[in-house]
């Protein structure tokens, strides 16, 4: 495996691991070859050293203790059983040194000799045993001639054998001395061997696994690091260093992604200025990019997708809108806030054709109102006329009857001479009074007509100026000319009720002197006495009477301007007639949900129901009741 493959914990723990395997194997060596050489010195000492003791031991036995023992006992110098004692331990010793030595390490040649000293061995036990029955016998001569002549042959031979052993003995030392300072010198040169191979061994890894590392970062860690560390903050403007032909290393892998975050930030960038701009076409091109980088691009191109097209149903609903069309509607779901923009635009459209279907029942009652204002309006204005000619008619009466006043004061000199003249002209007095007070009870009765007709006036505009208030803008004009028909109309009403309290003083004035005339008619016979009276009376009617003739002529000013008021009012309900028409028209130009575009007369059956003509209405609402007043 290459080591370009390997972890990085991995290879920089390589040298190390190789130098600690190297350690481990150089003490297993060295412990092994301890051991060898612990084998050998422990062999020397047992199977050489040792066994050189029990050497000596047997020759020291045979060629001193037993000789010595046999000549001590021919001369005297020991005892006999001294003598015996000393040969039979002498022999026992021998015997058990020489156990101790064939049971050592024996080489080949340790062995022969071995097979050649075991006959002597026992021909010099033999010898012994005779040596034992001489002493037993403690016979000198017999001791003297036996050491001289079997004692000395039979041992001498065990000694040159012995010291055959020993030179051997020596010699098998030597070898394995040489043998281990041979395996030494081995060992050594092996030591040193492996530690230079493995330092050599460990120093390649190192400058391998070094230039591995480097070839993999491509730059020094700490620039790297640098690096690193300026990208992860988001500064892009750094600069990274990359080798001719690397391709690999994390520098330029680095320079990779920061060229891709670029990339990444300036199509971020390109699209967060069209949305700025409200070129919400504008997407940027996720093949430019991949991987990650590429999903992520995919993904805002996506969110995009996903806001733009709500609200390109919502701009496509409301061109519908524009068009009049309030039909359409977003049919499909989304989800969170776009769901709520999308039920919102849905409410919207909902509630304005709603509101425009409530306008344009409103225009076409407003459009019924404003006919049965001019209806009324017409009706009023007719009822005005003939009332400024009865006005005219009682202003008239009123004047002749001011004349005739003045006439009687005149002639109240000459009231004596003419009493029976006078008791007919009371009489037709009486009459001219009548006459009178009906006269202003008919223009007290038309007083009341016209209070009533400002006080509808007023209701009217009332109900206009609301109605042109629902209609918003395009009600204004008529709202206005609703409030100045209002104004007139209280204007009217105060007027009205002026000239009314005026008119039932004038017929409890004219009343009086109808019950002044009816006491005059019993009683002519004493006029004479009574002319004064009469007079003064006269003069009383007269200034009566002139106040009458101008509140008569206040009440004709006031009924030639609720004439030109109510032809005001009618020209007014033609307007206002025509804006709802227009209105009509403009309601039109909207196709709600599911039906066609309204007709002006689409919800007529909305109207109020007409049970009766404006004429009929007019004269059962406002014109009074004959049957009310008391006739004279």
């Amino acid at each position: 495996m290459p080591l370009s493959e390997l972890k990085l914990n991995t290879r920089l723990l390589l040298p190390p691991g190789i130098m600690a395997l190297l350690a481990v194997l150089l003490c297993i060596f060295g412990i092994r070859n301890l051991a060898e050489v612990n084998a050998v010195l422990s062999s020397v000492y047992n199977d050489r050293v040792v066994p050189l003791q029990s050497l000596k031991t047997i020759a020291d036995r045979y060629a001193v203790n037993i000789v010595d023992t046999a000549h001590k006992a021919r001369n005297g110098n020991i005892g006999w059983a001294e003598a015996r004692k000393n040969i039979e331990e002498s022999g026992a010793v021998v015997e058990k040194a020489w156990r101790a030595y064939t049971s050592t390490s024996l080489v080949d040649e340790e062995r022969d000799l071995i097979k050649q000293i075991e006959p002597l061995f026992a021909n010099a036990n033999r010898e012994l045993a005779d040596l034992l029955t001489i002493l037993q016998r403690e016979d000198r001569n017999a001791l003297a001639a036996f050491t001289v002549q079997r004692l000395y042959p039979a041992i001498d031979p065990i000694s040159e054998k012995i010291s055959a052993l020993v030179d051997l003995q020596l010699r098998v030392a030597k070898q394995q001395n040489d043998l281990a300072e041979a395996n030494y010198a081995t060992v050594r040169n092996l030591t040193a061997a492996m530690l230079l191979a493995g330092l050599v061994v460990c120093v390649w890894f190192s400058l391998k696994i070094g230039r591995s590392i480097k070839a993999q970062i491509g730059m020094e860690p700490s620039a790297a690091a640098e690096l690193a560390q300026a990208v992860s903050a988001g500064d892009l403007s750094q600069d990274v260093p990359v080798a001719p032909g690397d391709t690999l290393s994390i520098a330029a892998n680095l320079r990779t992604v920061v060229v891709n975050l670029r990339r990444l930030a300036a199509d971020a960038m390109t699209l967060a200025e069209a949305g700025v701009e409200g070129r919400l076409a504008v997407r940027a091109d996720a093949n430019a990019h991949s991987g990650e980088y590429r999903r992520i691009i995919e993904g805002v191109n996506a969110t995009l997708d996903a806001v733009v097209g709500p609200l390109d149903r919502v701009r496509e609903l409301l061109t519908c809108v524009e068009q009049g069309d309030l039909s359409r509607r977003i049919d499909e779901d989304y989800q969170g806030q776009l769901q709520e923009l999308r039920l919102a635009a849905n409410a919207t459209v909902i509630r304005l054709s709603e509101t425009i279907n409530e306008v344009s029942v409103a225009a076409d009652q407003l459009s019924d109102a404003a006919e049965q204002v001019s209806a009324t309006s017409q009706v009023l204005a007719q009822s005005a006329s003939e009332q400024a000619a009865g006005v005219e008619q009682t202003s008239a009466s009123v004047e002749q009857m001011a004349a005739s006043i003045n006439q009687n004061a005149e002639n109240a000199a000459v009231t004596d001479a003419m009493a029976g003249k006078s008791a007919q002209e009371a009489v037709e007095g009486g009459a001219a009074v009548k006459q009178t007070v009906e006269a202003m009870k008919e223009i007290a009765t038309r007083i009341g007509i016209i209070d009533d007709i400002a006080y509808q006036t007023n209701m009217l505009a009332l109900n206009a100026a609301i109605e042109a208030a629902r209609a918003g803008n395009q009600g204004k004009g008529f709202a206005v000319v609703a409030a100045e028909v209002r104004k007139l109309a209280e204007r009217s009403q105060t007027a009205a009720q002026e000239i009314g309290k005026l008119a039932e003083q004038t017929v409890q004035d004219a009343e009086l002197a109808g019950r002044m005339i009816d006491s005059i008619i019993p009683t002519i016979g004493k006029t004479s006495a009574l002319v004064q009276e009469i007079a003064a009376a006269s003069h009383e009617q007269a200034v009566g009477v002139g106040q009458i003739n101008q509140a008569m002529n206040q009440v004709n000013r006031v009924t030639q301007q609720n004439a030109a008021s109510s032809e005001e009012l009618a020209a007014t309900a033609e307007q206002m007639s025509g804006q709802a028409e227009q209105l009509q028209n403009l309601m039109s130009f909207f196709r709600l949900a599911d039906e066609e575009p309204p007709s002006p007369r689409q919800f007529a059956t909305e109207r109020p129901p007409k049970t009766k003509p404006a004429r009929d209405r007019f004269e059962a609402d406002f014109l009074p009741n004959e049957g009310q007043f008391v006739r004279y």
